[in-house]
């Protein structure tokens, strides 16, 4: 490394690539500390952070974790002291950062916890601060979601049949009359909270890309854009007016669109709409 004596007298243009070559130095140095020290990792993605001495101590055992240097840890503080933010959002976007073939198992009091903090490890790695640091990249395609949707709706036929188990077995010390109607009545309710869970259906995440839709099919639309009725569709010469208008030609690119609110009333249902309830006196 150059005094700055020496880079003064540097000829301008070396004087210039040497300070770049060192600003890129300084900055593949700090994008290697993020990767090998956990609590550098968590300032980078969490610029709000207020570090303490506790948060300090975690760190050095997460370090020695990620190394293979520690088997086992636990952590035993009181609550809001950032224990679950550390060692299940940040701790495993961090390793599978640096390690993407690692297999880590969130282990919970209840499955709907695990599944969260899931998601957060998740958002973490999708932010471009992290995409910044690592390589690591989630899949983009349905099956991640649809895996997860699986994972979240075998985690409520869980807890389901938990609730279920605790009811029964506090059952077990009614009498003998009602033991018996208590138990079918838990049982009737599980099988029906579980039908419900299995039949949800993953959310659909395709988007109507243009042209012509169905009868009748449920569209996400983007600020700015709209959907056109059947008689507007007819008005502009039907399947082949639509398509020229999304190739810019045709009709000098205006369109009248007749009665855009024409199923306004059945939009407002679908919502949730409800009109305020009249209240008081009032004369007819």
């Amino acid at each position: 490394m150059l005094t700055p004596e020496q880079i003064q007298n540097l000829p301008p243009d070396s004087r210039k690539e040497y300070m770049q070559t060192m600003l890129l130095l300084d900055k593949k140095k700090k994008e290697q500390l993020i990767r090998d020290d956990f609590l550098a990792f968590v300032k980078h993605m969490w610029p709000e952070f207020i570090e303490g001495e506790h948060h300090k101590i975690m760190a050095e055992k997460f370090n020695r974790v990620a190394r293979g240097d520690l088997k086992r840890l636990i952590i035993n503080m009181a609550p809001r002291h950032t224990k679950s933010e550390f060692a299940s959002n940040y701790l495993p976007a961090w390793m599978i950062g640096n390690k993407p073939d690692l297999k880590i198992i969130q282990a919970t009091n209840n499955a709907e916890l695990a599944v969260r903090f899931g998601r957060k490890a998740k958002t973490l790695m999708e932010q471009d601060e992290f995409k910044k640091i690592f390589h690591t990249r989630l899949r983009e395609d349905s099956k991640a979601a649809k895996a997860l949707f699986n994972m979240s709706k075998a985690a409520a036929i869980g807890d389901i049949a938990f609730e279920s188990a605790k009811q029964i077995m506090a059952a077990t010390a009614l009498p003998p009359g009602f033991r018996g109607a208590k138990i079918g009545l838990v049982l009737a309710t599980a099988a029906a909270q579980t039908g419900v869970v299995m039949a949800q259906q993953p959310p659909q995440s395709s988007f109507h890309m243009g042209g012509m839709a169905p009868d009748e099919m449920g569209a996400r639309v983007l600020q700015g854009e709209a959907v056109l009725d059947r008689a507007t569709v007819q008005r502009i010469g039907g399947e082949e007016g639509v398509q020229q208008l999304q190739q810019g030609s045709g009709m000098d690119n205006q369109v009248v669109v007749i009665q855009p609110f024409r199923h306004f009333g059945r939009f407002a249902r679908e919502i949730g709409f409800r009109p305020q309830k009249q209240t008081g006196i009032r004369g007819y």
